[in-house]
């Protein structure tokens, strides 16, 4: 077996078990919405670590499920914390939000100027929004999906290390 597929393997499998042995009490499926890129652009550039933001829609039903299988568990877990900054965006708020130079619009305009036009869409980025890893677009199979966004969390966290030594 091919040394990446096995690492794979053993990214879906931890993923898998600390989702199945999280009790009620340590996990929260509510990804928390976004609503000052700002502040978490601070916290971003602070803690050298990038943000995942999940673009989504109220009756998304692959949004509710995205978040249900594997954002929500992964937000609950604490197991990311020192690694990615975890929040959504819902597109069709009407509440404003509060983009990563300080203006604020809703959350309709700031989808629309990062150009997210399918949910759910996710996006890693640094503290000024610039993109660190290639975008995931939709929702497929949960267990090849999480290794994705292992993948693309890892890639982001080398972005940002590789910055910092220029």
């Amino acid at each position: 077996m091919r040394p990446w597929v096995l690492n794979q393997l053993i990214i879906v499998s931890v993923f898998a078990f600390l989702v199945a042995h999280a009790g009620p009490e340590e996990t929260s499926n509510n990804v928390p919405t976004a609503t000052d890129l700002q502040v978490l652009a601070l916290k971003s550039n602070q803690d050298k670590i990038p943000i995942l933001i999940m673009y989504a829609a109220e009756h998304c039903e692959y949004c509710e499920r995205l978040e249900e299988d594997l954002l929500g568990p992964m937000y609950g877990s604490g197991q990311y914390e020192n690694r990615v900054i975890i929040r959504k965006v819902m597109i069709d708020s009407i509440e404003n939000i509060r983009d990563f130079k300080g203006a604020a619009m809703d959350a309709e305009n700031f989808a629309f100027k990062q150009k997210v036009q399918v949910t759910p869409t996710l996006r890693f980025v640094d503290e000024e929004g610039n993109q660190l890893a290639p975008e995931m677009v939709g929702y497929n199979t949960p267990e090849m999906y999480a290794a994705y966004i292992e993948n693309a969390i890892e890639s982001s966290n080398r972005a940002i290390k590789y910055r910092q030594k220029k």
